[in-house]
């Protein structure tokens, strides 16, 4: 679709040059219906999640709260972040909102992605520790709120040369007949962008990843291999190990799916 759009880029007209890289109206009306729906259910679902946990105490579990944290994140990428790109990205394909937003956007999308990371990370510790060391106390409401303390604190710290290298920069059109805005981060050496993308995909996708597959391989281990899970009685609680196991195999096989 995309690669039809630059061609005929090529062939000039440019305020026309960004007409013709629009879509064809009935997919723009497509797309927004799309998105809208998405935006809706994220926003709407989340917010369920959010108002049940907190209005039911028997719901304030740990885990729980981490979903919170989650939910959170989520609600803050539908409607801070969602709108905007696919607005500039998709149906405009140039930023319209002005330098101030430049940054912002870019910046929250980016907390949002850290937060969603972070938070599942969070989340199979907490069930790796409920599973292998069932006897242990859970954690406090002490220890919990560190936890959210350094989840916060390195999803808005990562992401900060974002915020403070966006700018929008003013382009001419392929005809030189005007020029359009765009929202990009503008860095003094290329090898610093390198250097920051490279530490970027290793601190929001590669350490999470490794860190969620070696808890759920361990609780899989206990759950799969192990006849009896640590500090659990036989006889009378094998209905609950079976209830229980079929808990945890829908969450792992709920990690390795998404």
């Amino acid at each position: 679709m995309y690669g039809d759009n630059s061609s005929t880029m090529a062939d000039g007209n440019s305020t026309v040059v960004i007409s013709s890289h629009l879509l064809p109206v009935y997919a723009r009306v497509l797309l927004i219906a799309v998105y809208l729906a998405v935006v809706v259910v994220s926003v709407g679902g989340n917010s369920v999640v959010i108002a049940v946990i907190a209005a039911d105490r028997r719901m304030r579990t740990v885990t729980n709260w981490f979903i919170v944290n989650l939910a959170c994140a989520d609600v803050l990428m539908a409607t801070v972040c969602v709108p905007f790109t696919f607005v500039a990205n998709v149906l405009l394909q140039y930023w319209p909102f002005g330098g101030a937003l430049c940054p912002l956007i870019g910046y929250s999308q980016a907390v949002a992605v850290f937060l969603g990371a972070f938070t599942l990370v969070g989340i199979s510790v907490d069930r790796h520790r409920a599973i292998r060391h069932p006897l242990r106390a859970r954690l406090t409401a002490r220890q919990l709120i560190g936890a959210f303390f350094v989840i916060w604190t390195a999803a808005l710290a990562l992401p900060l040369p974002v915020a403070a290298l966006s700018r929008v920069a003013t382009l001419p059109t392929e005809d030189g007949a005007g020029t359009l805005d765009y929202c990009k981060e503008q860095w003094p050496a290329a090898r610093l962008r390198y250097w920051y993308t490279l530490t970027i995909m290793v601190a929001q996708y590669f350490l999470p990843l490794a860190v969620m597959s070696a808890t759920y391989s361990s609780i899989a281990y206990v759950v799969w291999l192990k006849r009896q899970v640590p500090g659990e009685a036989v006889g009378p609680r094998d209905h609950k190990i079976a209830a229980s196991k079929k808990k945890v195999q829908r969450l792992i096989i709920s990690h390795y799916t998404f």
